[in-house]
């Protein structure tokens, strides 16, 4: 009997590790880079899922993918009435493993942006927007990152416990919080702001001239610079005016 009890227990240990290495071999399974013709103009980028997305603003559009090949085969890529929706294809009746997969980063260029936004665990980065206005919106957990921003109308939203980080100017900026994600704005000067949290969220953003508070939950709102701060709060948050 302990001769059996050996035998299976060499067997157990040897089909384990036969999972791992599989499992293993499909964590680092071959890479692949490939182009992605999109026809017409595109100004607004929505990253749906898990993709990470790298957005570089100036110069002819162009889409251009690199990671795992199997995932980077069931990418989406398309032009919706200008706007560039980017996800995986999840396809009915198969079979596929996304956690023993690595990831996708995707690069995209063009001309101008006027909006981003996320649904889902991706992140974004985008280096610089210039332009009358600009939305950023994260739906899900996923991460915005805008390294310089100048417009006239900018707006940030978050729902869910995704986060926006924002640097720049705006002569308006509307800043808004549903859930536990937080925004990142204290290096965006803008001349007024519009701030609304409901939840757990915190937001810090740099105003010069106003900003119209309106707090309900537990967030907290932090507002920088000589602005004359206007609040209306219903919550156990705290509103910082002047840090």
């Amino acid at each position: 009997m302990r001769t059996i009890a050996l035998i299976s227990t060499v067997a157990l240990a040897a089909f384990a590790t036969a999972c791992h290495a599989v499992g293993n071999a499909e964590e680092t399974g071959p890479r692949a880079q490939r182009d992605f013709p999109v026809a017409g103009a595109f100004d607004k980028i929505a990253l749906e899922g898990s993709p990470d997305v790298v957005v570089t603003v100036g110069g002819a559009a162009a889409v251009h993918a690199e990671g795992d090949q199997e995932m980077i085969d069931r990418l989406e890529i398309v032009n919706e009435n200008g706007q560039l929706r980017i996800g995986y294809r999840h396809d009915s009746g198969s079979w596929f493993s996304w956690s023993h997969h690595r990831g996708v980063t995707v690069h995209v260029t063009l001309p101008a942006l006027a909006g981003a936004s996320i649904a889902g665990s991706g992140d974004m980065r985008i280096d610089r927007v210039q332009g009358p206005a600009f939305a950023g919106t994260v739906t899900g957990s996923g991460g915005m990152n805008v390294a310089s921003l100048t417009a006239d109308q900018a707006s940030f939203s978050v729902t869910g416990s995704g986060d926006i980080t924002a640097a720049g100017r705006a002569r308006q900026a509307n800043a808004s919080i549903t859930g536990s994600g937080d925004l990142h704005l204290t290096q965006l000067e803008a001349a007024n702001a519009t701030v609304a949290v409901a939840g757990s969220g915190d937001i810090g953003i740099r105003a010069t001239e106003t900003a119209a508070i309106e707090l309900r939950g537990s967030g907290d709102v932090t507002v920088a610079g000589p602005a004359r701060c206007t609040i209306n709060k219903s919550g156990s948050g705290d509103v910082h005016c002047g840090a």
